[in-house]
């Protein structure tokens, strides 16, 4: 079970994307001067919980510190460095997570619009993986983390600099290729709250 499990991690939680975000203005559809409406803060945010919220990290039956770098979908880069401590049962292996994430020149495209992203000077994650085997066919994996950092951004003709507060709890079921869940929080000065439910990220390492 112990080497099951670990492969799993290693192929599923491999180049993740954080991950749990802001504070600049008020919740309402018109950006402050040139920022993001509510629409693009929410694109943002699920740009962010695709690349840069669920970071991969090696880990042993022991424990990791260490780092990663993982590139994002239409260039650039996410490094994810820090702890994740483990904790096994006999069908379940859980990590306690404290990564720091930082993007640089990552593009992802959310919604038809193309960011790109930047740390200034990053994404805290904290939290929990956990992976677990709840029947012969079924792999699950669960994340329950926040994100609190800053990060840049740039959209079309416009930038800026974004503080991200945010919850993400989302399970993804390697059987059904599937997940649901949910990331909420404030970004860009918007009150952001995005559904992640639907079939498995088409470019997640093991898929």
């Amino acid at each position: 079970m112990t080497m099951t499990l670990r492969a799993v991690v290693l192929r599923a939680v491999g180049p993740l994307t954080i991950a749990g975000l802001l504070a600049c203005g008020d919740s309402t559809t018109e950006p402050e001067e040139d920022g993001l409406t509510l629409e693009e803060s929410e694109a943002l945010l699920e740009a962010v919980v695709n690349r840069a919220g669920l970071v991969a990290v090696q880990t042993d039956a022991l424990s990791f510190t260490g780092s990663i770098t993982s590139a994002c979908s239409g260039g650039g880069e996410v490094t994810g460095g820090g702890t994740l401590l483990p904790s096994q049962t006999e069908d379940s292996i859980s990590f306690l997570a404290n990564i720091t994430i930082v993007p640089r020149d990552c593009v992802e495209t959310v919604r038809g619009l193309t960011f790109t992203l930047n740390g200034a000077p990053s994404l805290r994650q904290t939290g929990t993986y956990l992976l677990s085997t709840p029947g012969d066919l079924t792999i699950l994996f669960d994340l329950d983390v926040s994100m609190v950092g800053t990060l840049e951004y740039e959209l079309e003709d416009r930038s800026g600099t974004c503080d991200i507060s945010v919850s993400v709890a989302l399970q993804v079921d390697f059987g059904e290729f599937a997940q649901t869940g949910s990331a909420s929080g404030t970004l860009c000065g918007n009150t952001v709250e995005v559904d992640l439910s639907g079939p498995l990220i088409p470019d997640l390492p093991g898929v």
